[in-house]
């Protein structure tokens, strides 16, 4: 998996339907995969600065957009950052659904438990010899068994997430 870096920028877009009022947006891009988010903040176009990617100068709102904004891409980045960190291939539309709150439980990019045991059943095996024996491997593979035949028959579901059928 190669790291692509992620990119954001903010940029006004014209409202359906209007002609004066444009709406606040945010465009991450990873390679060559984009995606836009609306900010739900309206504004005039002659107010933003295309350079700054912020309101210009001396505008009421200046202090508020900058907050938005910087809120939007730290939050953004943070989200990036754990998909990288837990391993997961990341793409803007997976960063765009956590940022959002859009994200179903079945799409979730977060591990189960029962796949957090295999992690840890494999480490054990690969460093089998090593303060790790294997009876010890047995107990964590036994524990595992004993995990899902207790999920499966208590909230019907296979590993916390799916529906048992």
């Amino acid at each position: 998996m190669e790291l692509q870096p992620l990119k954001i920028r903010f940029f006004p877009k014209q409202k359906s339907g209007s002609t004066e009022k444009y709406a606040l947006y945010m465009r991450m891009t990873i390679f060559k995969s984009r995606t836009d988010i609306c900010l739900n903040y309206e504004l005039h176009k002659e107010a933003w600065d295309v350079k700054e990617q912020a309101l210009s100068g001396k505008h009421k709102d200046r202090g508020f957009v900058l907050n938005l904004t910087n809120q939007y891409r730290l939050r953004a980045l943070g989200i990036y950052q754990q998909l990288i960190q837990r391993g997961i291939a990341c793409d803007v539309n997976s960063i765009r659904q956590k940022l959002t709150g859009t994200e179903s439980v079945e799409n979730s990019a977060e591990p189960t438990l029962l796949s957090l045991f295999d992690r840890i059943i494999a480490r054990k095996a690969s460093l089998l010899g090593r303060n790790n024996s294997g009876p010890t491997i047995q107990k964590y593979k036994r524990c595992k068994n004993h995990l899902a035949a207790y999920i499966l028959e208590y909230y019907k579901a296979k590993d916390g997430t799916q529906k048992a059928n």
